[in-house]
């Protein structure tokens, strides 16, 4: 997974072809109370982000996804470590969307904040999966290459646990300017040829790397520049999911409903990190640093070696007394007696 080795004792079965199970666990279901039922519609997935040392988790999901929840009784279902599921209240969370392009960029994030985390059978998207600009370019990642995602399959959600449908595909278009989308307008966006279905909007969209290694002459042991094997490498999360263009009815007047192209939109990383970059959250953020190094300040002593004796301050000027020798090994001594 990105640059996050996997190191098994032995190869196991369908390495080669296996979807990690963190690309499954990382999602949850995004959902609307109805009288006693939830009507699930949509998917929301986690990640990290590393700053200054410092480790932030929020969640994801898309923009229209979001709005549908505002001024809603909503939850968030995710699996937990009993073999159960898990509601997150989600009623009155607030949503930060684009900073400058709210109204193109279709992506929504908060941060996640839960003190049960560790009860929660979740794993979060790591800034070492994280597909940006420089990755893309650095592995060559382009049309052709293998997509897949994890999400919301509406058909099946009266289930014990959340159980994330994953659907594979591949990158059909990567422009370098902005496309119309219908309902949305010109849009950053890449294309995948996968099929999105309602329950998917929001959901993680992982791109698999192809690598290619020269194979070796038997002989000599020297590569072979002509002969090259391909294969699949690290999966790298590239964006999330929009929807998808239709063939409209009247394409056909014997097709009772919109047929799916097949080819769908997804927002790149690039722009959900702008999103997560918002200068309230940005704010927070600072906050939360702040915070950490006023800590460490109020708990470090700044040591002399010129102090033999008397007292020493902290950071707070708090005056703490400096033992004597003679003191500190009768202290020593008296606290390592056996005692009866």
């Amino acid at each position: 997974m990105g640059s996050e080795p996997l190191y098994y004792l032995e190869q196991p079965k369908g390495v080669l072809m296996r979807v990690s199970d963190q690309i499954r666990k990382c999602v949850g279901f995004v959902g609307v109370r109805d009288g006693k039922s939830i009507k699930y519609g949509g998917t929301a997935f986690f990640i990290k982000v590393l700053e200054d040392g410092l480790t932030f988790t929020y969640m994801v999901t898309a923009k229209h996804v979001a709005e549908k929840l505002e001024g809603s009784d909503c939850v968030i279902r995710v699996n937990n470590k009993d073999g159960g599921s898990h509601l997150l209240e989600a009623s009155g969370l607030k949503w930060w969307y684009h900073p400058t392009e709210s109204a193109t960029v279709d992506s929504a994030v908060r941060p996640f904040l839960y003190q049960g985390y560790g009860q929660l059978d979740v794993m979060t998207i790591l800034h070492t999966v994280f597909g940006t600009r420089q990755v893309i370019e650095e592995c060559e990642i382009g049309s052709g290459d293998e997509v897949y995602i994890a999400g919301l399959f509406t058909k099946v959600t009266e289930t014990a646990r959340n159980q994330p449908v994953v659907r594979t595909g591949s990158i059909a278009m990567m422009p370098d300017e902005k496309i119309d989308f219908p309902g949305i307008g010109l849009i950053d966006a890449y294309l995948i040829e996968a099929r999105s279905i309602g329950g998917l909007s929001g959901c993680p969209v992982f791109a698999r790397q192809t690598v290619s290694t020269p194979l070796v002459e038997e002989i000599d042991w020297k590569p072979d520049k002509s002969k090259r094997l391909y294969g699949g490498g690290s999966a790298y999360l590239i964006g999330s999911m929009i929807g998808h263009w239709q063939i409209p009815k009247s394409f056909d007047p014997a097709l009772s409903e919109a047929v799916n192209m097949g080819l769908s939109a997804i927002v790149p990383l690039y722009k959900i990190l702008e999103v997560v970059n918002h200068p309230e959250l940005a704010a927070m953020r600072q906050t939360v640093k702040e915070k950490k190094q006023k800590t460490r300040l109020e708990t470090t002593v700044l040591d002399s070696a010129f102090a033999s004796q008397g007292t020493q301050k902290t950071a707070e000027d708090w005056e703490i007394p400096i033992p004597t020798e003679d003191q500190f090994f009768h202290d020593l001594q008296k606290a390592s007696r056996k005692k009866n």
